[in-house]
């Protein structure tokens, strides 16, 4: 009863003692005596000595005190070092311990022993428990000021904790039994586990300092691995399960796992239906395998409850989302900003390269992509990635070997095979080109249709037309099959464009129209329009031209323009086009844009113009890799630049245009005969010999 009726008296030392703010605790232990001695006379109607055999609550109590005034031992101790080759900084949070006593003198007392205890240690950052508070109610709006064991693990995920310290302490034969655990937050497990037993509360101060030092010995030994999983992602959710799920789906998306990784998220969603971060990552998902309706679908469930999610989450989410409706500029703004705020967070990196990938800025794609490789060296993603950048800039040597690379850590990853194929096809290497495209036609039903794409635009880049149109075809009815809509449509156009080199605008104009009905993708139109203006369907161009100029984001604007400039060239209103290509260049800066702007200005009979447009052809020729940078090869565009430099030449009078010729006729030595360019090459470089 004594200890009860001296509760109320005491609170406000521990709440003087605990006070947020520094400046509002005890600042000297003389005051502090002092008013503890004031309460002894209250509570036992006298002055005692300060030694052993006070009464318990004074002992709870100057513990605590002692501990937040920063006067005992605990805190005077030497920093201890981080062990050799662990992470340099550990984030712990200390959840509520179980206080099974039924004495509310235990409470709060271990935790915020722990906490000044690990405080003191150089290599642990310790989680401040009002703020995981605050995350915990945010969860679960019931949870008032308990940070139980669950509600612990779920903070940790949110706001990127590393470790979670907690425990319980309840009355035994021989006095009390204290136990103490700590689990790591990433692959939800104990490093640490003890208990011991104390015959009197007072006893408790060291106990929790034989706790802590073991736990500083534990904590330390968490991998780094575990450490830079949290700079990766954090994500808010309800439930373990589902945090538990998308967990595995992350570790298994790393690895290129992409079907497992996406059974994981349902998974996940399964447990939370609001779990925002795995629609996102079902959606990119979706999106990588040019599944567009239902990446769509998956992002509009993310972004319905970005309000729930934290400013990392968000930042995240947003920037995927700008990524997949081709806003660049947007998508490099929230990556920027989420890099300013979490600067540790090297996944932002990677996630910068593709956007300046996309946004043609490849320098800067470059840079970030190194450093994706630099922290995350075993990432098959950030090797296959690095390997496309290296491709677009001519680091052909990078390209192979960050291919290469990507293959031993994975050797089924489909994405290589074909940054491979490619930087061997620009090392004039066909031959192998092919070969590496049939063994990734062997992989798995996309791999086969990467292949098929591969191996048609290997066969237009030689001039074996009719061989791709049957690979072509074959290849459609594949993708449809399995299904791979945007695939699909990307061959309905190489199909169209085979045709329109044959001559057979009819076919071509089918095969147009079949693609504008499988995808309505930003690409698909746009090719769709320039099929339909060189085959005279002028009408039908414009429909997507108008369709493409209502979006609202520079890539679909910059092609509206592409197309209005192509059919101004076409009709021989030169000046018109060229506005119009300038125009677009200043919404994105394509490879394509040069390419017509050259075409246009060696209409026009401006020679130097259009030598120089297509000399920037030739240096940002690894572009053509894929013309829509996305991963589906396009490298027959770059055998057709060497005519016409070669007709811009000539219109000089410069002896480089045969050279320019034999270039070309050289890339197409095994045409079948149905190629018109290769025809007019050989008659022009018979007439200027």
């Amino acid at each position: 009863m004594k200890q009860k009726s001296a509760n109320p008296i005491v609170s406000p030392i521990v709440r003087k003692s605990l006070a947020k703010e520094p400046g509002q605790r005890y600042q000297k232990i003389g005051d502090f005596i002092t008013d503890l001695k004031k309460i002894q006379k209250e509570t036992s109607g006298g002055t005692r000595t300060l030694v052993r055999g006070w009464p318990a609550i004074a002992a709870a109590v100057l513990v605590v005190a002692l501990l937040v005034t920063g006067v005992l031992l605990l805190t005077r101790r030497s920093a201890v070092s981080p062990p050799a080759g662990g992470p340099k900084t550990i984030s712990v949070l200390v959840a509520n311990f179980q206080n099974k006593t039924g004495d509310p003198i235990f409470d709060g007392v271990l935790e915020k022993t722990l906490d000044i205890s690990l405080a003191g240690t150089s290599y642990i950052s310790l989680y401040n428990r009002q703020e995981a508070l605050k995350v915990a109610a945010k969860l679960d709006p019931s949870t008032g000021e308990t940070l139980n064991e669950k509600l612990a693990q779920l903070v940790s995920r949110t706001a990127g904790i590393n470790v979670v310290v907690g425990g319980s302490i309840d009355k035994s034969d021989k006095g009390y039994t204290i136990k103490v655990w700590a689990l790591d937050t990433i692959k939800t497990k104990n490093i640490y586990e003890d208990s011991k037993s104390i015959g009197t509360q007072s006893e408790i101060l060291k106990a929790a300092d034989q706790f802590s030092a073991k736990l500083r010995s534990n904590i330390g030994g968490v991998s780094a691995g575990s450490v830079q999983a949290l700079t990766k992602e954090t994500f808010t959710t309800t439930s373990l399960e589902a945090m538990q799920a998308f967990a595995r789906g992350q570790e298994l998306d790393d690895i290129g796992k992409s079907e497992e990784a996406l059974k994981e998220y349902l998974r996940a969603i399964d447990h939370d239906p609001n779990f925002g971060r795995a629609y996102a990552s079902l959606a990119v998902i979706y999106l990588n395998w040019g599944r567009l309706d239902e990446a769509e679908k998956y992002f509009q469930e993310a972004m319905k409850r970005i309000d729930q999610m934290t400013d990392r989450e968000k930042y995240r989410t947003r920037g995927i989302y700008y990524l997949m409706v081709k806003d660049w500029k947007k998508a490099i703004d929230e990556y920027s900003a989420l890099l300013k705020q979490y600067p540790g967070d090297y996944v932002i990196h990677a996630m910068l390269a593709i956007a300046y990938y996309y946004a043609r800025d490849m320098p800067k794609a470059v840079e970030e992509g190194r450093l994706d490789v630099k922290y995350n060296p075993q990432g098959v993603h950030a090797h296959g990635n690095m390997s496309w950048y290296a491709l677009v800039v001519g680091d052909l040597n990078t390209a192979e070997e960050e291919s290469r690379t990507a293959l031993k850590i994975q050797p089924d990853y489909e994405r290589a095979y074909v940054t491979l194929a490619l930087a061997q096809l620009a090392k004039d290497q066909p031959g192998q080109a092919a070969e590496t495209y049939r063994k990734l036609e062997a992989l798995s039903s996309y791999g086969a249709s990467l292949a098929a794409t591969g191996l048609a635009d290997l066969a237009v880049y030689e001039g074996r037309l009719a061989e791709a149109v049957t690979i072509l075809e074959k290849g459609i009815a594949f993708d449809l099959k399995n299904s791979l809509p945007l695939h699909a449509a990307d061959k309905c156009i190489m199909l169209a464009e085979a045709y329109l080199l044959q001559g057979k605008k009819e076919l071509a104009i089918g095969a147009a129209e079949r693609a504008v009905k499988i995808s309505k993708e930003v690409e698909i139109l746009f090719s769709a329009a320039l099929v339909y203006s060189n085959a005279g369907q002028e009408d039908k161009a414009r429909a997507l031209h108008t369709e493409l100029n209502k979006k609202l984001q520079p890539e679909p604007r910059a092609y509206a323009r592409l197309i209005g400039g192509e059919l101004s060239r076409i009709r021989g209103d030169f000046g018109n086009a060229v506005k119009l290509y300038q125009e677009a260049k200043s919404e994105v800066d394509t490879w394509l844009g040069h390419y017509f702007l050259g075409r246009a200005y060696l209409q026009a009979e401006d020679y130097t113009a259009a030598i120089s447009e297509f000399e920037m052809c030739q240096k940002r020729r690894g572009e053509t890799a894929s013309i829509f940078l996305n991963d589906l090869p396009s490298f027959s565009y770059i055998p057709p630049l060497y005519y016409y430099l070669g007709r811009t030449q000539e219109g000089v009078s410069s002896k480089s245009a045969s050279d320019s010729y034999n270039k070309f006729l050289k890339l197409k030595e095994k045409d079948d005969g149905s190629d018109p360019l290769v025809k007019a090459a050989r008659r022009r470089l018979a007439a200027i010999r």
